[in-house]
């Protein structure tokens, strides 16, 4: 076999595989190609079209020809934006994550490097190329001249505007960074290997030459034995300290390796002041959102210690430390792009009034992949601001940026004039479709559908979810409020057998109102209505109609005043322990029986675009826009059971904390008498001895009795949420089927 002569050009051989990308007129990739007598190890690209190539440059069209003829490959289309205004250079610093993230893949196996090409003056030098590059697991190994004269036929090109296929000089580039102390820097190459990732901008004056090297890892890499695949632990980010736990964001995660599980990580404590105080225990759970990042959910970390993470194997000297560490209190924690394309911001810290709108000229919204950085960041007019809850203008830069895999997205924040700007862990989330100009009657996939936030409650949810798709509900978002009982498989039971049922990890503490809305903004693509109901309460409809058909039954347009119709009003009874002192085994609604005679509050079922753009809501019902009303629901038509005190062992569950932002907790001594507080109990989670019989006033079996009669398998005898048990038929065991 003939052994191909090596060829080379300057730190570049034909022997190397060569991808460039950020080329102009293609002269760069022609001049490698050339030097080689084959372009067959090239792949080139461009941010033109092959139109506009021909267009704009007087030897584009023949550059491309002839690097084709050698047998390059050509790719028109990759790249994006100026690199001058702070948001593009905020995109440009995604597009280089992106590069890197792809070339590192590339670079895997072969110890390779990747040469980019950049202006050192400002504002070029705020594209920070070393620090992105040390974010994927790269580290520099050289800096040098870029040497023009060296790769005979290359020209650099402007690349847009009228003087496009113009040259930039170089001279006044590499002057001014010699006054910047650079100087010119050649550094002794490690060894040159069989692939090079090249990124070029041709339209760019180039002053530097930067050199990564590929191996190297910041991160680290734990192998669990045999085929399994191994666990990537990125770069711990930041932290969110609670008065009962910690939160640790980690990282993107690499698709390529399995997601973390508590079983992989310690959580490792250590005195501020004494290194030799160290300890070590598992995470209550290892999470993972829906803008990709895990959360390690540790220990509240007590006073004068810090917190960090470790490999199980590892010691604890070799523990990831925990950056930006921020207190729950001041807080933007998290953020979604509604369907209107404006950004809803949740922040804690604002202080405002429940069911008030706050003057939004105090506040304002803020970009930036780094916070800290205000050169770099984007400034947005805020359009609401309510609760906890802030909505502003999304920039379009942020709308139509880059969505490279693997680059962090983007963080918003909110700053409050005259006070500086929150903390915040949220990133904007866009949906994965783009629901435009949504209406009201609008066809959806789904007619009915409800949304939950709960703690702890794998122990109903099988009983709630299967009864009220009995009755016509297609669709479930639970929002788990740190639950450590086990819901998660419990949620992945129901979606085997067919329940679409999406559980999302919520573990900001006491915001049940900014997690409706949040799901209110989630329900919004696919559900005609949406209940928001807890996972105590279950719709009673006496006539056997289905909640849809009550639903349309109350909106059918008979007058236009019933089209307008946006919320749904059902009242609630609710229902003591009904003489019971253990957990019923049957479920709640075969076996509390007792009520109190009068109805308590209401509980609402929405249309989710007939909301008010402010999403305010207290106590499960939202304000709606103008034009809109509400309609109350008949009680001999439609009631809520709301199993509201159960048996001591679950009703004392309460007093760990409520959900609601604007309801004391059971253990505050403040709104004693409140009807949000259960009467005659106090502030203790002390059982009454008299426990059993309260809260008794009328007997009312009307669910309990449909119930049996409609979710009873005739086989067993049994309800069909009842939990699976093995039971004896003669000497055979036979096992209940779950679903």
């Amino acid at each position: 076999m003939e052994v191909q002569e090596t060829k080379t050009l300057k730190q570049y051989s034909n022997k190397q595989k060569i991808l460039l990308v950020g080329e102009g007129d293609f002269s760069f990739s022609l001049s490698l190609g050339r030097a080689f007598g084959s372009a067959s190890n090239i792949t080139t690209s461009s941010l033109d079209s092959r139109v506009d190539v021909n267009r704009k440059y007087t030897y584009g069209k023949q550059n491309v020809e002839e690097l084709e003829r050698l047998g390059g490959t050509v790719i028109h289309g990759l790249g994006f934006g100026s690199e001058h205004e702070s948001f593009y250079i905020m995109q440009h610093q995604a597009l280089v994550r992106g590069f890197f993230e792809s070339a590192r893949k590339m670079l895997e196996d072969e110890d390779g490097e990747i040469h980019l090409t950049h202006k050192t003056t400002k504002p070029f030098s705020e594209w920070e190329i070393e620090t992105l590059a040390q974010e994927k697991g790269l580290r520099l190994i050289g800096l040098m001249v870029f040497d023009q004269l060296a790769f005979p036929g290359y020209s650099n090109k402007k690349g847009s505007g009228s003087n496009c296929d113009s040259n930039f000089p170089i001279r006044s580039a590499m002057k001014n960074r010699r006054k910047r102390g650079v100087g010119d820097v050649v550094v002794s190459w490690r060894r040159f290997v069989r692939f090079v990732a090249l990124f070029v901008s041709s339209f760019l004056v180039f002053s530097a030459l930067f050199i990564f090297l590929g191996k190297f890892r910041p991160s680290i890499k734990a192998v669990h034995g045999g085929s399994v695949p191994s666990v990537m632990v990125g770069p711990v980010h930041e932290a969110v300290k609670f008065p009962d736990q910690t939160l640790i964001f980690i990282k993107y995660y690499q698709p390529s390796s399995r997601l973390l599980t508590k079983d992989d990580l310690f959580c490792v404590f250590a005195h501020t002041n004494d290194s030799s105080k160290v300890y070590k225990e598992l995470p209550f759970a290892v999470e993972t959102s829906y803008s990709g990042r895990q959360i390690v959910r540790c220990s509240a970390v007590p006073r004068h210690q810090s917190v960090s993470l470790a490999v199980k194997g590892w010691t604890v000297d070799n523990r990831f430390l925990v950056g930006a560490t921020y207190q729950w209190d001041r807080l933007v924690y998290d953020a979604v792009i509604d369907h209107d394309n404006t950004t809803v911001a949740f922040v804690k810290g604002l202080n405002l009034r429940p069911g008030k709108v706050a003057d939004v000229s105090r506040y304002e919204c803020v970009y930036g992949w780094d916070l800290a950085k205000p050169k770099l960041l984007l400034r947005s007019q805020v359009i609401s601001a309510a609760q906890e809850i802030v909505r502003c203008k999304t920039p379009l830069t942020v709308l139509t940026g880059p969505r490279v895999a693997q680059s962090p997205a983007v963080k918003v924040s909110v700053r409050i004039k005259g006070s500086g700007m929150l903390p915040s862990v949220a990133h904007p989330i866009n949906h994965p479709v783009r629901v435009k100009d949504l209406t009201y009657g609008e066809g959806k996939q789904f007619e009915t559908c409800v949304c939950t936030m709960t703690r702890n409650a794998a122990n109903v949810l099988r009983e709630w979810v299967m009864y009220h798709a009995g009755i016509g509900v297609s669709r479930w978002f639970i929002y788990d409020n740190n639950s450590d009982d086990d819901i998660v498989s419990e949620v992945e039971n129901l979606k085997n057998c067919g329940y679409n049922v999406s559980r999302h990890f919520w573990p900001w503490i006491k915001t049940q109102e900014a997690g409706f809305a949040n799901c209110a903004i989630r329900a919004k693509r696919d559900c005609e209505w949406v209940a928001f109901i807890d996972v105590d309460e279950f719709f009673y409809i006496p006539s056997g109609q289905t909640l849809t058909q009550v639903i349309k039954k109350y909106t059918t347009p008979l007058s236009s005043s019933a089209s307008m119709i946006g919320e749904i009003r059902t009242s609630c009874h609710s229902f003591g322990p009904s003489g019971l002192k253990d957990p019923p085994r049957r479920g709640v609604m075969a076996s509390y029986t007792c009520r109190m005679s009068q109805p308590e509050r209401h509980k609402s079922i929405v249309r989710p675009e007939t909301l008010n753009t402010t999403l305010i809501n207290v106590v499960h019902h939202f304000q709606l826009k103008e034009g809109f009303t509400f309609v109350d629901v008949e009680k001999d038509a439609m009631i809520i059971n709301h199993y509201k005190y159960q048996v001591w062992d679950i009703f004392k569950e309460k007093f760990k904390r409520r959900v609601a932002t604007y309801v004391a907790d059971w253990q505050d001594k403040e709104n004693v008498g409140s009807k949000d507080r259960t009467p005659g109990l106090g502030t203790r989670p002390v059982e009454p001895s008299d426990w059993a019989e309260r809260f008794c006033e009328v007997r009312d079996n009307g669910l309990k009795d449909w119930v049996l009669e409609n979710f009873v398998d005739r086989k067993t005898q049994r309800l069909v949420w009842e939990e699976e048990r093995n039971i004896m038929v003669g000497e055979v065991v036979a096992q209940m089927d779950l679903c």
